[in-house]
């Protein structure tokens, strides 16, 4: 699999006690007419627990690009996945049928949504749950 480039980001929740990371994988393609579209391949991630009075539920992973596409002739919707991990990491390959949709700034009134968002549930020993949802998204 060849990847043209890739994105990287993380996020901790607010006591510092656990923290979301994600890449996504994508390739640059140009339509005929010059105008640059994004092409998903790809996301990996998890979350990094630093205290093991910590514990994780709850996983998921939603990830998707939707937008213009030059390859469908219009705006693409509905290209999109949630995965429930079972353990605190995940890698996922992105459908071959899902279509390239525009690079944000590109063309696209709509603008275009292409990247991975995971959540979980996290529980300290002793407090109550609370929640880290974190974005990693092309083009923010």
């Amino acid at each position: 699999m060849s990847v043209d480039a890739s994105k990287s980001d993380s996020k901790w929740d607010s006591t510092i006690g656990v923290k979301a990371y994600s890449t996504v994988y994508y390739d640059n393609k140009t339509d005929p007419r010059g105008s640059k579209h994004w092409d998903m391949s790809k996301v990996k991630g998890g979350w990094k627990v630093t205290d093991n009075r910590y514990s994780l539920s709850g996983m998921k992973v939603t990830y998707g690009q939707n937008g213009w596409s030059y390859w469908k002739g219009g705006v693409v919707t509905g290209q999109v996945s949630t995965k429930y991990p079972k353990g605190t990491t995940f890698s996922y390959t992105v459908p071959s049928s899902w279509k390239p949709v525009v690079a944000n700034g590109s063309f696209s009134v709509e603008g275009s949504a292409v990247g991975c968002t995971s959540y979980v549930k996290i529980k300290k020993s002793g407090s109550k749950s609370w929640s880290l949802s974190f974005t990693n998204n092309l083009g923010s």
